[in-house]
């Protein structure tokens, strides 16, 4: 079972040799979205210059979790309701924040936007 909802920016730590990381990918179990490997995917092309990421992310495709229009919905409203509060979090954020709640599993980020959120494991 899952511990963890794995967001873009823990990924990319976890990839860039974070060892702070290392423990949440190695010795737990996490879930992400297709998206999330989007994201990972631009930055290591945008920041590491990789030509290819397929490889590099094929071991994360067994973690990855759908979702629907009701998590959509859901999450865009949560989305607003942080920009009330001045929290700008992307649209991939708000589904990941999202399903983590819904999987009832921790969101896994470094991310400061997160830093003081619920169901967080924040991870500088």
């Amino acid at each position: 079972m899952a511990s963890y909802y794995y967001d873009s920016y823990a990924i990319i730590e976890f990839l860039d040799k974070n060892q702070k990381y290392k423990e949440y990918f190695t010795e737990h179990q996490g879930i992400l979205t297709a998206l999330n490997l989007m994201e990972v995917s631009y930055s290591l092309q945008k920041h590491f210059g990789f030509k290819s990421t397929a490889d590099i992310l094929e071991p994360f495709l067994p973690s990855v979790v759908t979702f629907d229009l009701s998590d959509i919905e859901a999450a865009m409203k949560l989305r607003l309701a942080l920009q009330k509060k001045k929290l700008d979090i992307s649209y991939v954020d708000a589904l990941g924040y999202h399903l983590a709640k819904k999987h009832r599993v921790l969101f896994l980020t470094g991310d400061k936007h997160f830093e003081d959120l619920d169901n967080v494991e924040f991870v500088k």
